[in-house]
């Protein structure tokens, strides 16, 4: 998948989460590796995040303090210290121990990220769930384009099928079903010839898309011999469709396709020909 949609499809989030197996992980980091562009994003989502979390805080109980101030100190008190004091001083040196300076700030702010735990983990789930929503919106997006396409495929068979009824209803027009000459495979191919207007039209009724690299060929018998009629454009073959042909004279005895390298060959690959129709 590319750059976008390697974001867009959570798995990001779920790595920053720490939600990921090891394997999944070890592909995230040779990822960020081949594509710095994924480092920034993760920047991003940690930056997001640790905002969502802030904006979102919740305040830790009153007794969360005590109780880390308690867990610190192991509840134990300093008392009666008293060597070198006079005994009227022994009870007021009766003192918790408690840190001061840079631990003080930095234990206030730890009990903070203590009591406030629960939120960041709720937070960052909706977070990820958005993401797993931006998952869910793509596949929709892609089912829409899927329907898309099958609609646009069915407008143009239907468009064919009237069009194909409106020239057998042409007295005019010679019609020549190729049918398949590949045994166990069924195949078909038809062919629409004005005799007046010298003008003729392939449908391709049932036959294999064509390899990459490879593309149908029509071909006319004249005198027995093999001439060429044109190519079929790899879409014409891709969807079923029909195409006009190309060319000034179109007659012969039979007509047959077949498949040869794209371009088109000057005689037909006689193990390639797939559809053959007298006419």
């Amino acid at each position: 998948m590319d750059t976008k949609e390697y974001i867009e499809s959570g798995i990001l989030e779920a790595y920053v989460l720490g939600a990921l197996p090891a394997e999944g992980e070890a592909h995230v980091l040779a990822a960020i590796e081949r594509n710095p562009e994924l480092e920034l994003e993760i920047e991003n989502i940690e930056n997001t995040l640790f905002q969502f979390a802030v904006n979102n805080e919740v305040t830790p109980p009153p007794h969360m303090e005590a109780k880390i101030w308690k867990k610190i100190t192991d509840g134990q008190e300093i008392n009666n210290v008293k060597e070198g004091l006079p005994s009227s001083d022994k009870e007021s040196i009766n003192f918790s121990v408690h840190p001061v300076g840079w631990w003080t700030a930095n234990l206030r702010y730890a009990a903070l990220w203590i009591g406030l735990g629960g939120s960041i983990l709720l937070n960052a789930a909706l977070f990820f769930r958005s993401g797993v929503q931006r998952n869910e919106l793509s596949g929709v997006v892609r089912q829409i384009d899927s329907i898309r396409a099958a609609n646009i495929s069915l407008v143009l068979t239907v468009n064919n099928y009237i069009k194909s009824k409106k020239m057998m209803a042409d007295n005019d027009m010679q019609t020549i079903v190729m049918h398949t000459v590949v045994k166990g495979h069924p195949m078909a191919a038809t062919l629409y010839v004005n005799k007046y207007k010298t003008e003729g039209y392939v449908m391709i009724d049932a036959l294999p898309v064509p390899p990459d690299g490879m593309q149908y060929q029509l071909w006319a018998m004249q005198a027995g011999k093999p001439v060429d009629m044109g190519t079929i454009d790899i879409d014409i073959a891709n969807t079923s469709t029909m195409q006009k042909i190309e060319k000034s004279a179109i007659s012969g005895e039979a007509f047959a396709i077949s498949l040869e390298k794209k371009g088109g060959s000057i005689v037909p690959t006689m193990e390639n020909i797939y559809v053959m129709g007298k006419s």
